[in-house]
């Protein structure tokens, strides 16, 4: 069974949803678990996992893209990291789930849909990156060099990312060998794996 939100809520229903999502959370007595994609832009999910939440001896963790943008957590949650999520959603005991969208959020209770969710969750934890709180990349790209990787990697060509961002093709090959060159790539595939691994595009 699950309970929708309506779509395109206001600001008093955004608000709702963090309460819910709170209260919730503080009903948890084993395990809180979530998927967390673009933490910067969701930090209305991040102020959930606080001390005022989270019952004492629940084990929280969270899968991010962006490690770096989530400094503030508590101590005691549990972080790695996979740039390729794109899902958001939330565990609690293995037997509720919030999921959905800015737009659209839903409790979940149905058994077999909150075990997926959670099967998933595992899956992706297992193999997801450990790194230290407030871990920075390896290394820094312009906003100009992030966008035209960014482009590349969703298989533009020089000419079509030129004209988009108002470039000659000439200056768009000139911001990706800077940007290949500053990140150790050889190719734009190898240059794409190292930019989504450090989760700063």
């Amino acid at each position: 069974m699950t309970h929708s939100l309506p779509a395109s809520p206001s600001a008093g229903e955004r608000s709702q949803v963090r309460h819910d999502a709170k209260t919730l959370c503080s009903s948890a007595r084993r395990t809180i678990v979530m998927f967390l994609p673009e933490p910067a832009r969701n930090t209305a999910f991040l102020q959930i996992f606080d001390s005022a939440a989270i019952p004492p001896g629940v084990r929280a963790r969270i899968v991010v893209d962006a490690p770096y943008e989530t400094a503030g957590l508590p101590a005691f949650v549990e972080l790695r990291v996979d740039p390729l999520i794109s899902e958001r959603f939330l565990v609690i005991d293995d037997h509720i789930a919030l999921t959905g969208h800015a737009s659209r959020m839903a409790v979940v209770r149905a058994p077999v849909l909150v075990s997926l969710l959670g099967d998933l969750f595992e899956h992706v934890w297992s193999r997801a990156e450990r790194r230290p709180r407030g871990w920075k990349p390896p290394f820094s790209l312009t906003e100009q060099e992030k966008t035209v990787l960014r482009m590349a990697a969703e298989g533009l060509t020089d000419e079509v990312i030129g004209r988009q961002l108002g470039l000659t093709s000439r200056t768009v090959r000139r911001h990706m060998a800077n940007a290949m060159e500053r990140i150790g790539a050889q190719s734009r595939l190898q240059a794409g794996v190292r930019i989504a691994k450090a989760g700063i595009v």
